[in-house]
């Protein structure tokens, strides 16, 4: 497992980031990129794990709710 550096995330216009928060994790873990928890941009506590799947070439699929 790799861990990315903590910063902020917010939805990007192509619709393909996660859920905007900060106070975040990420891990890549396989072929997948794993955003976990933080804080929305209203300062709530979230819980919720978002998955996006690394294709082939680099590029990132939509992230998704880890189920």
């Amino acid at each position: 497992m790799r861990c990315l550096r903590e910063h902020h995330v917010g939805k990007g216009r192509d619709g393909l980031t996660p859920q905007p928060r900060f106070h975040h994790a990420s891990a890549v873990i396989g072929n997948a990129v794993y955003v976990f928890a933080g804080a929305t941009a209203m300062g709530v506590a979230t819980d919720s794990v978002e998955r996006a799947v690394i294709n082939g070439d680099g590029t990132l699929g939509p992230f998704a709710p880890a189920g």
